[in-house]
């Protein structure tokens, strides 16, 4: 490149991983000038001002970027008998930026706000140049150097590539284009900031570190995330410790209070990033005195994937108008602020629905970052390049959307097990009444019931959060454990801790008496619509009863029996779901047994699940129906689920003593040692799936080899059980 350098110790050269650059002549040492090159030689918006032929636009009232985007276009037009003809020369006849992509490419790169982002910069840029040419002086000038759409955008992407803002000594910020500055690559190793500036009339690069003759010396273009660097460069770097995801809170129909509430939520920025697109936080909407919608930017980084400003902005944005208005009658704006600055709960339960929130739209944006699949093997090279610049940007925003949803995790634990421990702030009746039907708190929770109906709606409402959150399943089937435990007054039994799937989850107050249950992995049985349903109902019974207790600090007693009524007819009917654990002791058991030819289960109906997972685990299973039938079957481990409802009957004592010598014997339900026991009048001791004599008779005649919990309903403590002949 012919152009003049007042110092310069760099040559151009082509290198394998980064294409084009600038390569030392030299040895060179850190501080020591790599480039030195005139100001008056470089693209600035002063120098656009005083060509010759964009002098008279002084009154056009154009953009930095427009005036040098136009100098630089008729300086081509003019070809060598530009006095910048050897810088033109030099520069990118086509770039490899989103806004060139066609519509399948930049297709890959939907679910990333880089998409959009991409759209509106090409809209933005199409439209300042139709506003430009609508501009009669520009017009003329457009007309006269033959400057259409697409070298418009030829000259914005110059700019945006390779156009530094750089501070003159008298403090003067400018932005500019130096020759051969231009060419320097960008590395992260590189301190922003440290290695170029303007010293006197000069734009002077330093290196900042020793180099060898023919090394290639570097600059740094900022500290850029990948979306940003693909945006204005057209390439991405591998493990980029700058990069950010933007994050967009958008609020519709905003009330006064509400809307004030928000802005105070603002971080206070005092180490403001020079860069506007590294701002980690900017108002795009706000709503004026009579409300409407509000708009804020929050930047994420894996660093800070869940920004304060943020998370305080959906906790406001959660709470009702009524909550909004009492504590800003109570506290004022000081005071609702110096709560969320404590991170103080602002109102029951709004802990919980701000963290469900926002672990649901992180969790959306994950799934929304999956790759489109092609179908093409004969893509080009520049379609393949690209899809991989797309994958970098997209897994670096999993990375940082994954840490916020770890971290919704973590913290929505916390919340979640303070709502559900704060139960034991319902009055206790404890009389005799309410004892016989097992509970101390029915006629509190019939009190209660008045206040339950006037606040339906809202309980609706929290329901619909709480129904739609991405949590764990284990949490909601944990959770309706624990209600119902403490509505019995079961969380000191000794086998409460057994429905523990969380322990972060878990009230302190829920006894140590044994070890915890399930894993949550033990929850997941593919093939198996009745785990479907057990897993459905669980997460709807915990979303409504914990709904409640966020919106009325009480559950309602007839929803509860309702719950109860279901609970029992669908065990009745034999929906007692196996765990994979449970299932694989019953395989393993018939395998290894060379005298056990397969499984006979008795009564379809309520061995149907259990008959159906085994069948498809290749056990020979058989299903009878009469006593009779089962003696065609001698070498068969029987297989019992919950024979003796309401743990009343003699269904599981004939089927036992039927063939009191058979070798192997499974039961499937509640056990005298496996039980809430009576906290209720009525209930019986020993459980609800086997008659203390059908309990007898087993324990006469076998010994029992193994145990697994299984996933059980609520104040029930269902297992499977392995016995052996004596």
């Amino acid at each position: 490149m012919d152009v003049e350098c007042t110092e310069k110790c760099v040559v151009e050269r082509d290198f394998t991983t980064t294409g084009r650059g600038l390569a030392t002549e030299r040895d060179v040492i850190a501080g020591e000038v790599l480039l030195s090159v005139p100001v008056s030689k470089c693209w600035t918006v002063a120098a656009a001002k005083a060509s010759e032929e964009l002098k008279h636009l002084s009154d056009a009232q154009l953009s930095n970027q427009s005036l040098v985007s136009l100098h630089l276009l008729v300086e081509r037009n003019k070809g060598g008998d530009s006095s910048r003809a050897a810088h033109i020369s030099c520069l990118p006849k086509d770039f490899d930026l989103p806004i060139f992509w066609d519509k399948d490419e930049l297709a890959t790169l939907e679910g990333s706000p880089w998409h959009d982002i991409s759209i509106s910069v090409r809209a933005d840029t199409c439209k300042q140049f139709e506003e430009l040419s609508a501009i009669p002086q520009v017009e003329k000038i457009l007309k006269a150097y033959t400057i259409d759409l697409d070298a418009y955008l030829w000259a914005r992407s110059v700019l945006w590539s390779r156009m530094a803002e750089m501070t003159k000594p008298d403090g003067e910020r400018i932005e500019i284009l130096a020759p051969w500055f231009d060419l320097f690559n960008h590395s992260p190793d590189v301190p922003s900031g440290d290695c170029f500036k303007i010293e006197g009339e000069n734009v002077v690069v330093r290196a900042t570190k020793d180099y060898k003759e023919g090394e290639q010396a570097f600059i740094s273009y900022g500290d850029l995330p990948n979306g940003i660097l693909l945006l204005t460069h057209g390439f991405t770097l591998e493990d980029n410790e700058y990069n950010s995801l933007p994050f967009y809170l958008n609020i519709s129909n905003l009330s006064e209070n509400k809307s004030a509430a928000l802005m105070l939520c603002a971080p206070d920025i005092t180490d403001k990033r020079e860069d506007p697109r590294l701002a980690q936080f900017e108002y795009i909407t706000v709503p004026d005195e009579t409300g409407g919608d509000f708009c804020a930017k929050h930047l994420l980084s894996a660093q800070i994937p869940l920004p304060d400003a943020l998370l305080n902005m959906v906790k406001i944005e959660r709470l009702t108008p009524a909550q909004l208005a009492s504590i800003l009658e109570q506290d004022g704006q000081r005071g609702l602020l110096a709560k969320l600055e404590a991170d103080q709960s602002l109102a029951d339960g709004n802990d919980i629905l701000a963290y469900i929130t926002l672990h649901k739209t992180y969790t959306d944006m994950i799934s929304a970052l999956d790759m489109p699949q092609t179908e093409d093997k004969n893509t080009s090279d520049t379609t393949q390049r690209r899809r991989a610049h797309t994958l970098a940007v997209k897994q670096s925003e999993r990375k940082i959307l994954q840490n916020g949803v770890q971290l919704c995790e973590e913290r929505l634990m916390k919340h979640w097990n303070r709502q559900v421990s704060n139960m034991d702030q319902i009055n206790r009746c404890g009389c005799d009444g309410c004892m016989a039907k097992g509970s101390p708190y029915v006629h509190t929770l019939l009190a209660n019931q008045p206040q339950m109906d006037a606040n339906q709606e809202a309980t609706v409402n929290v329901l619909q959060t709480l129904m739609s959150a991405s949590v764990s399943d284990a949490l909601h089937v944990q959770t309706a454990h624990l209600i119902f435990m403490f509505v019995h007054e079961l969380w000191s039994h000794p086998l409460a801790r057994s429905v523990v799937l969380l322990e972060d989850a878990c009230p302190s107050k829920v006894s140590a008496g044994c070890d915890r249950g399930l894993r949550p992995t033990d929850l997941i049985l593919t093939e198996c619509p009745e785990a479907d349903i057990y897993i459905e109902k669980m997460r709807l019974w915990s979303s409504y009863l914990l709904a409640q207790l966020i919106t009325t600090a009480t559950v309602s007693l007839s929803d509860m029996n309702t719950m109860r009524m279901e609970m029992y007819n669908l065990r009745s009917q034999g929906l007692i779901i196996p765990t994979g654990s449970a299932l694989d002791t019953v395989v393993n058991l018939v395998r290894d047994d060379d005298e056990c030819d397969g499984v006979v289960a008795v009564g379809a109906a309520k061995c149907h699940v259990w008959s159906t997972q085994l069948a498809l685990k290749d056990i020979p299973i058989v299903t009878v129906e009469t006593l009779n039938e089962l003696a065609t079957y001698p070498k068969h481990a029987l297989l019992l689920v919950n024979p003796d409802d309401a743990g009343k009957g003699m269904a599981g004592w004939s089927c036992v003593n039927k063939d009191p010598k058979r070798r192997l014997l499974l039961t499937v339900g509640e056990w005298a040692d496996s039980t809430l026991g009576a906290y209720a009048t009525g209930m019986p001791v020993h459980g609800q799936s086997f008659s203390n004599m059908s309990q007898q008779a087993v324990e006469k005649n076998y010994d029992m080899v193994h145990s697994a919990r299984l996933a059980v309903w609520p104040v029930y403590m269902d297992r499977l059980s392995v016995w052996r002949h004596k």
